[in-house]
């Protein structure tokens, strides 16, 4: 994230890994919990075109009680996923990226696993601008536990900044999909461009009772690298979810 010069309500945007204030009351974020990139951006497709993609990639162990998702951050324009063979689904839209669960069609072991994006791009004209044609951002292979940060789970706002220091608003939505109620710690790290924590937050005793549960946060950066042109500082932050004496990092 970048800590910059105060805006107009300023709202901190997560992009691709970092993050900077925006004033604006929306974000983006990058997927959370355990990624692996399954493969980055390719080539473009010509602008009229129908084409198939199909990175592969090896699970040596079954976790139990884990869950794999494929994430996709961008395709143009229509989209259709299969995972060894198994029909995911079907986007009409090429700009909102999208996540489907892969964990019931997974091979583990020696046996490798394929994801195939076909991508459809052949009916023109569909939009008033060149608008790109295939898998034009990355691919992620995403797995979580039964408790786990939620999908697009972390907001991040800093509601006062300058340049002694910042507050900053973390919001998660931790996900429980164990069907039973759970105690979890929610402990929150700030890292600077040299991946040193300068800051954290820790939330005890959280009872999830519901699927989805909403946990509110704050902590203070004392004299913060505030981001310009000429000190592009990235901070980030990093969630990790605890029960009893395990932990689990998202």
């Amino acid at each position: 994230m970048r800590i910059m010069k105060p805006l107009l309500n300023p709202v901190l945007t997560i992009r691709n890994g970092g993050c900077r204030i925006c004033p604006t009351t929306g974000a983006s974020r990058r997927p959370s919990a355990k990624t692996t990139l399954l493969r980055q951006a390719d080539e473009p497709f010509p602008e009229v075109s129908d084409g198939t993609g199909k990175p592969s990639t090896l699970i040596p162990d079954r976790k139990e009680n884990f869950s794999t998702w494929n994430s996709t951050e961008y395709t143009a324009t229509v989209s259709e996923v299969w995972i060894n063979g198994h029909y995911l689904g079907k986007r009409h839209y090429g700009y909102s990226s999208f996540r489907d669960e892969l964990t019931p069609w997974l091979h583990f072991g020696n046996q490798e696993n394929v994801v195939a994006v076909r991508v459809d791009n052949s009916q023109q004209p569909n939009s008033r601008w060149y608008s790109g044609s295939g898998i034009y951002r990355n691919v992620w292979l995403v797995s979580t536990g039964p408790v786990a940060v939620d999908h697009w789970g972390t907001f991040v706002t800093t509601p006062e900044v300058n340049e002694h220091s910042a507050r900053i608003h973390i919001e998660t939505r931790i996900r429980n999909t164990t069907g039973k109620p759970e105690t979890v710690t929610l402990e929150t790290s700030v890292y600077d461009r040299n991946n040193r924590r300068v800051s954290m937050v820790s939330t005890n005793g959280i009872n999830l009772t519901d699927t989805v549960t909403v946990v509110q946060q704050e902590l203070t950066e004392e004299e913060p690298q505030l981001w310009s042109v000429d000190n592009p500082a990235l901070y980030r932050v990093v969630s990790n979810i605890r029960k009893k004496t395990s932990s689990q990092r998202i």
